[in-house]
């Protein structure tokens, strides 16, 4: 049922995800591991440098889907397309 939710929300930004890249997402909260929050870190200073490129907001949309951050993954995933 999630992947549904995931593909239709992917879907949906289409529709109104079609344009100039937004500012990248991040998370709200500080309590995540170190590791992590290094993983987050690095894909957002790649991105920042080429927002335009849509490799790049796809590796942060895997780490975000691949931490929970299913909200920030599905943005991400939407600036990819």
């Amino acid at each position: 049922m999630r992947h549904w939710l995931l593909i239709m929300s992917i879907m949906s930004g289409l529709v109104v995800g079609c344009g100039t890249p937004l500012e990248p997402p991040r998370p709200n909260d500080d309590s995540g591991e170190p590791g992590v929050k290094e993983l987050f870190e690095e894909q957002l200073t790649i991105l920042e440098a080429d927002r335009g490129n849509p490799e790049h907001w796809h590796k942060l949309a895997m780490a975000y889907h691949a931490n929970q951050q299913i909200p920030l993954a599905i943005i991400c995933y939407q600036q990819a397309i």
